[in-house]
């Protein structure tokens, strides 16, 4: 199994601010909400360029046909479907709900049941770590490390907002559920760079429940999730490389600045390796929080289309509650009531055991 022990002492940083120890469960409506449009408008365009999507479809403001995208291999998938994002995202929030705590063993089985549903999108990566579980096999036997791939996409922070609104419901710092986020790694992503953008939007995620519109600071959402991602960096010191995602989340507001061509040069067009996507969807989030143009704009720019705008909504719903959303496209979400009722559960459950 790959080590995860911190490579060397971290030096002293800024602590997290708890500034509302309740959770609040409109904000987790908002979250699964935003997140779970931004997958869904975003999948017909997955992995195409900001020009190929504006040569061809223009603004994108409604959903549009799903066979444009040449990755899904159904020979039908209507309009409205949501795919891993959502999916693996409601599945965390579900084995809390069944564990009442953090429980790797529960996340693994809700996983299995998930991909025993659909793997409409699923990466190669949590494809392989699931037909491991499946196998019989666990994170801390070598013959699982055997079926993972590279396990450097973003299929961490697409799925990892539970964690962070658990601690919410805790009243806890998000910084003490890093290994909490290198255990999700460790079935299907067991890297330095996962871990470190997992412990990014756990701590974004956070801000974002424990923030308004008027509170919302960009200089201190971008302190939070750096110092998330730098403790994150020493897990897994054996793939370290130059790609320093910490590095990259200190420069987003600078980047941002230059609109949206200056983002896409600077992250490799938002495509799905986590160290250009997160930093590329967070530069649309940062460009105006409380806009939801930016759910589209991130859309329209390309790349991972789904997972960037997934990563969007999940950050404006958390801050602003589900209204933002247009209600003629949330209404034409398959299956959006049954994922409301997931987080509505996960919310009962949290505040109980923590009693908010």
């Amino acid at each position: 199994m790959q080590s995860h022990r911190h490579v060397t002492q971290q030096k002293e940083l800024t602590p997290i601010n708890l500034h509302a120890p309740r959770l609040d469960l409109e904000r987790l409506h908002g979250l699964i909400t935003g997140l779970t449009l931004g997958d869904s408008l975003g999948l017909a365009v997955e992995t195409l360029s900001h020009i190929e999507i504006a040569n061809r479809f223009g603004k994108i403001r409604t959903f549009l046909d799903l066979s444009n995208n040449t990755l899904l291999k159904e020979t039908f998938v209507p309009s409205g479907t949501y795919s891993d994002d959502a999916q693996l995202t409601s599945a965390i929030f579900e084995s809390y709900t069944i564990a009442r705590e953090f429980s790797l063993h529960e996340i693994g089985k809700a996983h299995i049941r998930a991909f025993d549903e659909s793997s409409l999108g699923w990466g190669g990566s949590t494809r392989e770590g699931v037909k491991a579980l499946k196998a019989g096999h666990t994170p801390d036997t070598p013959q699982f490390n055997q079926f993972l791939g590279q396990g450097k996409g973003n299929g961490i922070p697409m799925k990892i907002a539970a964690v962070g609104a658990w601690c919410v419901a805790r009243g806890t710092n998000p910084l003490g559920a890093i290994n909490d986020v290198q255990k999700v790694c460790s079935l299907s992503h067991p890297t330095s760079v996962s871990v470190s953008a997992g412990a990014a939007h756990v701590a974004g995620i956070h801000y974002c429940l424990t923030h308004s519109a008027g509170t919302f600071s960009s200089e201190e959402f971008l302190e939070q999730v750096t110092t998330a991602s730098a403790l994150g960096r020493a897990y897994y010191p054996e793939t370290l490389d130059e790609d320093d995602i910490t590095t990259r989340l200190r420069d987003i507001g600078k980047v941002a600045l230059g609109g949206t061509q200056a983002i896409i040069d600077a992250y490799s067009g938002g495509d799905c390796y986590v160290y250009n996507s997160l930093p590329f969807a967070y530069a649309f989030f940062l460009r105006d929080p409380t806009n939801t143009d930016q759910l589209y704009e991130v859309i329209e720019a390309g790349g991972d289309t789904d997972s960037n705008a997934a990563m969007v909504g999940a950050l404006q719903g958390a801050l602003l509650g589900p209204s933002v959303f247009p209600s003629h496209l949330v209404s034409q979400i398959i299956g959006i009531k049954e994922l409301i009722g997931v987080v509505e559960r996960f919310h009962k459950i949290a505040t109980q055991s923590s009693g908010q």
